[in-house]
């Protein structure tokens, strides 16, 4: 169940690191800070986040959550 948003992670992380604001600025503040984060990555980080958020879930702990 941990592992079950690995994949989303991975994608957001490769996203986040094609884009100018890791040029500019580390990874760790692109992530962080909601202006500097590039648009084309928001896609990849609400899929994460609601993967994220299903892991809390009750319903889908029972059933398992949707991950690759």
């Amino acid at each position: 169940m941990s592992k079950s948003c690995k994949g989303m992670l991975e994608e957001l992380l490769k996203c986040v690191e094609n884009t100018d604001c890791v040029q500019k600025y580390s990874l760790t503040k692109c992530l962080q800070n909601s202006f500097l984060f590039p648009r084309a990555c928001a896609t990849a980080r609400d899929l994460y986040v609601s993967c994220r958020r299903g892991q809390f879930d009750m319903r889908s702990r029972v059933r398992g959550n949707k991950g690759y």
